[in-house]
């Protein structure tokens, strides 16, 4: 009951409404005849994000890949859920809070790398997505060499074949030249070096439109070879 409250609740936009109601099912009904534990956790993260109550989400995020480590009896759905979501998610959390967390931020981009292709695939917006908090965080913070240090060895997380970099390219233009116009600002500072090679570094990401059509026509290629392939799948190769 207190689930499917929630649930109508977070669609109609009453997200703290929500988070209460899910919080009652979870302190009236505490063992494993909750069938609903798991997916409260993360109903309350979602609802947490929308209010941007990160810390929430962090916290809950987090209660979650508890549960499901020390729970044997997991639903199917749980089994099957790719936890490279979760750590997208929790990633961008910690990005986005108030005073960022540049160390649990980034492990966590780490873990969705690790666990991408386990169970169920998944797409490519949450990683992207959890790569731009970062860069975000670290323009505000004013720390260039936070996304430096990670494109040293992580670079393969957000550099993707060009047709799927396609559609962040806009983003990656915008972010390139907030931290061009940060060297331009002051071009004697510390950190102006940094700001400079930061904005090349997010343009060499920008995929250009001869590349994005060939990597359309060989990916359509392959595509061709493979036999009963559903059209929601991701396929990677």
């Amino acid at each position: 009951f207190w689930y499917v409250k929630a649930l109508c609740e977070v669609n109609l936009g009453e997200n703290q409404k929500a988070i209460e109601s899910l919080n009652m099912g979870l302190t009236k009904y505490k063992g494993p005849e909750n069938k609903w534990k798991g997916a409260s956790y993360l109903l309350i993260a979602e609802a947490s994000i929308k209010i941007k109550d990160y810390e929430g989400a962090i916290k809950s995020l987090n209660t979650f890949i508890d549960y499901r480590a020390k729970t044997p009896n997991l639903s199917q759905d749980e089994k099957e859920l790719n936890m490279g979501m979760v750590y997208a998610l929790l990633s961008q959390c910690y990005f986005l809070s108030e005073k960022p967390n540049f160390d649990e931020g980034i492990k966590n981009i780490k873990l969705i790398a690790q666990n991408r292709y386990k169970g169920k695939k998944i797409p490519d917006e949450p990683i992207v997505q959890a790569f731009f908090a970062m860069t975000d965080a670290s323009l505000k913070a004013n720390r260039p060499e936070i996304v430096l240090d990670f494109l040293k060895t992580g670079r393969a997380t957000v550099a993707l074949e060009p047709w799927r970099m396609a559609p962040y390219a806009q983003s990656l233009v915008s972010f390139g030249k907030l931290a061009r116009d940060k060297y331009s600002a002051d071009e004697k500072a510390p950190a102006a070096a940094n700001w400079l090679k930061l904005s090349h570094e997010l343009l060499t990401l920008v995929p250009d439109q001869a590349a994005v059509a060939r990597s359309v026509k060989d990916t359509e290629t392959r595509m061709g070879t493979k036999k009963n392939i559903d059209d929601s799948t991701v396929t990677y190769n």
